[in-house]
Order: structure tokens, then C-alpha cells, then sequence
């Protein structure tokens, strides 16, 4: 810890920290992924049949070179927790100019929820506002079902000025 003597009156203790990307050597990814479908091989055996979601960012380089792979989320039977700020350091972090997400539904019906349009939709606006692309959302569900949410839904990955001039007023 470092503490900073003040010109003032009364002593003020204050700590500097960092963030950093620490690497784990349990998982190696694909060294590139030229579509989301091969994105979810390498992910889907990790995932698919796990009693919880689990949410999954892949921060890809220009070239489609797989940067790393970060557990973004571990919720429950039917749902997880995302904090869409958290994906989006990775990202910028890990110097990746795109993200695709990958997640499970225990259940085993992949059709995508409410809740996974707003987090792709508020994920595509962050992304977009700090250069991201958002490739694509996918969710896994059992028995090689699988639903990519940018083929499904394609208008949550488009940015309106009118959205994020909305989002600079709240």
C-alpha cells in the first residue's frame, strides 16, 4: 500500500490498485473462429449439460483469432446474472475488437427469454458505443438444439442514434 502525504490538514491514506487479465490454463479455445457455429463446438462441451446457465464470452481479435475465453456468469436453473460492464472490460482489456456470447439453458429449450433480448440488446449498445462488435448470442440447449439470436433476432444487434441518445439521458 502506498500512502500519499496531503498538503492539507489531517492525514488521508489512500490505495492504489490495478486491473489486470489474469490467464487460466485450464481452457485453450480454438485458435480462430470464422463463425458463431465454431464457436459453439469448442464451447458446447463445457456447457451443455450443466445444471445451471452458465454465460460465456469470447473475445475475438480482427482476424477472427480467439484472444480468450471468460465465465461471465454462473446462475441457476433459469437464470443468471449479468453485468454487461464486466463483458465489455474483457473485452477492451483483451484488446479484442469483437465478442460473441454462448450460453446454456438447463432445460434444454434453447428458445431465448426477455431477459436474454435485453442483455443482447444492452450488450450491442455498449459494444457499439466503445467500438465492439457483438457477433452474435447464442444459446444451447440439449440435444445439439441451438438458437444464434443475430439469425433470430437480428434488429437486437442494431444501434439507433435514437437508443443511445436515450441511454445518455437516463
Amino acid at each position: 500500500m502506498l500512502l500519499i502525504a496531503p498538503k492539507w490538514k489531517g492525514d488521508l491514506k489512500m490505495e492504489f490498485v490495478h486491473v489486470e487479465l489474469k490467464r487460466d490454463t485450464w481452457s485453450k479455445p480454438a485458435k480462430y473462429v470464422k463463425s458463431s457455429e465454431e464457436a459453439v463446438t469448442e464451447i458446447k462441451k463445457m456447457i451443455e449439460n450443466l445444471d445451471r446457465e452458465m454465460l460465456i464470452s469470447l473475445q475475438l481479435a480482427c482476424s477472427g483469432e480467439v484472444i480468450n475465453a471468460s465465465i461471465c456468469s454462473v446462475g441457476s436453473i433459469d437464470c443468471a446474472c449479468v453485468f454487461v460492464g464486466g463483458i465489455v472490460r474483457t473485452a477492451l482489456l483483451s484488446g479484442a475488437s469483437s465478442v460473441i456470447l454462448i450460453h446454456n439453458h438447463p432445460s434444454g429449450n434453447p428458445k431465448a427469454s426477455k431477459s436474454d433480448w435485453g442483455v443482447t440488446k444492452r450488450l450491442a449498445i455498449a459494444c457499439h458505443i466503445f467500438n465492439l462488435e457483438l457477433l452474435d448470442h447464442i444459446i444451447i440447449g440439449a440435444n445439439d438444439q441451438k438458437i444464434s439470436l443475430k439469425e433470430d433476432y437480428k434488429e437486437l444487434f442494431d444501434v439507433s442514434i435514437t437508443e443511445l441518445k436515450e441511454l445518455m439521458t437516463e
